[in-house]
């Protein structure tokens, strides 16, 4: 008996935490940061909204995070020396795909795009840009994706007819 309420535990925080993601894949996340610089005084804080991405958008939020390259071994032998070769190379591709989930739409992320993401790096602290990754990340439902691209392999459907 105790195991069945343990089962019928583990089941109900599951199906919670899908009905979570669920909500957070069609409303959309707001995240909020504190300003540096000027701007503070006119408006303290930032609000960052991260809605669902379209294909496209999802496309160029990818096409970002695609570009950035750990060397495992490298993290391994000089990890100080290496971490601020990464943020060198990688921290505006980071801001720019944060920058592209915030912007979403073709248009702004044609014309506001890579400044967006270099006024994001100067604003942003790491944990702040690491936190809107994994939200950005989370957001796009790119496991989604990946699994109904797998389907669609799976049921042959891209195969020729006989």
């Amino acid at each position: 008996m105790e195991e069945k309420k343990q089962d019928e535990r583990v089941w109900g925080d599951e199906d919670a935490r899908r009905r979570a993601v669920d909500a957070l894949l069609e409303r959309g996340v707001e995240f909020r940061a504190e300003r540096r610089g000027w701007l503070r005084f006119w408006r303290p804080t930032m609000r960052l909204v991260i809605q669902p991405p379209t294909l496209g958008v999802l496309y160029a939020v990818s096409g970002e995070f695609a570009t950035l390259v750990i060397d495992e071994s490298r993290v391994d032998e000089d990890p100080i020396g290496y971490s601020f070769d990464l943020v060198r190379s990688d921290a505006l591709s980071l801001a720019r795909a944060v920058a592209y989930a915030v912007l979403g739409t073709k248009a702004r992320i044609k014309w506001l795009g890579g400044l967006y993401a270099r006024y994001l790096m100067w604003q942003l602290t790491a944990n702040q840009m690491l936190k809107l990754v994994v939200t950005v990340l989370s957001v796009c439902g790119t496991a989604d994706f990946i699994n109904s691209i797998r389907l669609i392999k799976g049921a042959g459907l891209t195969e020729p007819k006989a």
